[in-house]
């Protein structure tokens, strides 16, 4: 299994505070001393983190993944559709020369978008996606955020060039809020095949509007069960640590080493 972590946002959240303060930042050079001293194969670039967007002049040397932005338009009229297909590839051709995998939160369904609408969107969305990967020759790995399983069944079908993203936190936050009514484990377990990358974090599960990225262990979440099925299914493709401070990154590197 190959183990990578997110570049790192400027803002955080400080609880005590009640408001974002800003976070000790590091540049490439120095992400990349810290991912060879702490025996991570690999960084996940997040252009929605400014700092490394804006310093982004060639590619980092052990970035493998390009997680774009994050685009919560519901997919409810033709308008709406062409523009997310629009924008993910305008993206894309930005950042293929430098990046052949790329990470794309799934649109979720706004409860005011009728079920079926959503699901002819969705299936067309991964139609478009297979076709503009195969194209420009990258891969494409959608991620669940608000989806049931069932929103999730049209990228289980046959695309060649396009696999799934698995995020821990966000199938627990679909899983507590009624979005999705089988257990995260099960989830994954149903998707396990078109599985590429995981984003782990910690968090507390009693949440409603958002989760948190707390270390491994710090949270109320599963994780060494999870890692325990990673580890029975021999899963070895990329787990990506998503916590927002290095020192955390670093905390989890080792917790997973003590698993």
């Amino acid at each position: 299994m190959e183990i990578g972590f997110f570049t790192l946002p400027e803002k955080i959240w400080n609880e005590k505070k009640g408001k974002f303060v800003n976070n000790k930042l590091y540049s490439w050079d120095e992400l990349e001393e810290f991912r060879e001293k702490n025996k991570f194969n690999y960084i996940e670039f997040m252009i929605e983190h400014m700092y490394y967007y804006n310093t982004l002049n060639q590619k980092p040397k052990s970035c493998k993944i390009c997680h774009l932005s994050l685009l919560d338009t519901p997919l409810l009229h033709k308008e709406n559709f062409e523009f997310v297909c629009k924008f993910y590839k305008m993206q894309i051709l930005k950042y293929k020369k430098w990046f052949k995998i790329f990470d794309i939160h799934l649109p979720y369904r706004w409860l005011f978008v009728p079920k079926k609408v959503y699901l002819e969107r969705i299936e067309n969305f991964a139609k478009f996606l297979e076709k503009l990967a195969e194209e420009k020759k990258v891969k494409i790995l959608l991620e669940n955020e608000l989806h049931s399983y069932e929103e999730f069944l049209v990228l289980t079908e046959n695309y060649k060039n396009l696999g799934i993203t698995f995020d821990l936190g966000h199938a627990y936050m679909s899983y507590v809020t009624k979005r999705c009514k089988i257990h995260p484990f099960k989830f994954f377990d149903k998707v396990f095949d078109k599985v590429e990358n995981i984003h782990l974090m910690d968090s507390h599960r009693n949440w409603k509007i958002h989760h948190e990225h707390l270390s491994l262990g710090k949270g109320s979440l599963p994780i060494k069960k999870f890692l325990r099925i990673l580890d029975h299914k021999g899963y070895d493709k990329m787990l990506t640590l998503e916590m927002l401070k290095i020192n955390d990154i670093r905390e989890s590197r080792k917790y997973i080493q003590l698993c």
